[in-house]
């Protein structure tokens, strides 16, 4: 996660200007990464997209079942 982190901050500007794809099926890389936008993918389509961490609490509450209800 730091070294993720450190890749991602590494900037010349004032606005963050590189990005990073991180495949999860846990969620647990969270505890170590800044993420801004999360995307929930099922069956090769993203159903739900968010804050990470309200994705994350809402898959842990109710399931993956309510980001199949989701249409982005």
């Amino acid at each position: 996660g730091e070294a993720i982190n450190d890749v991602l901050e590494r900037t010349n500007c004032t606005i963050r200007d590189t990005s990073g794809l991180i495949i999860t099926h846990t969620g647990h890389i969270l505890n170590y990464v800044n993420a801004d936008h999360g995307h929930v993918m099922i069956d090769g389509t993203i159903r739900c997209s968010g804050k990470p961490d309200g994705l994350l609490k809402m898959i842990k509450e109710r399931g993956y079942e309510e980001c199949a209800r989701c249409l982005r």
